[in-house]
């Protein structure tokens, strides 16, 4: 039996397992924003985790979006935002 591993990770791993230091700043030392610009903040608690690439993230954030057309182009950014903490920010073009 070499080379084990989970074919599942534990419940709630991604909040209580193994964290990278800037998991854990990023939990602990949050910083609290001010928006001053049109935005639509997307929350993607679901399915995020630490170890997606940016176009997964970008991929998973832009298929969360379910607004009416007219709110939607009103927005300049987008924030993909996991347990409260923004994850990545970004420009709507159209």
């Amino acid at each position: 039996m070499e080379n084990l591993t989970n074919k599942q990770s534990g419940y709630k791993s991604s909040s209580f397992g193994r964290m990278s230091t800037q998991q854990i700043r990023a939990t602990y030392q949050k910083d609290q924003v001010n928006i001053t610009e049109p935005s639509i903040l997307i929350r993607i608690n679901q399915a995020f985790r630490y170890s997606m690439s940016p176009m997964e993230l970008y991929d998973y954030t832009r298929g969360q979006w379910k607004l009416k057309k007219e709110n939607a182009q009103k927005a300049k950014f987008g924030f993909a935002v996991y347990q409260g903490i923004i994850q990545e920010v970004y420009e709507i073009l159209h």
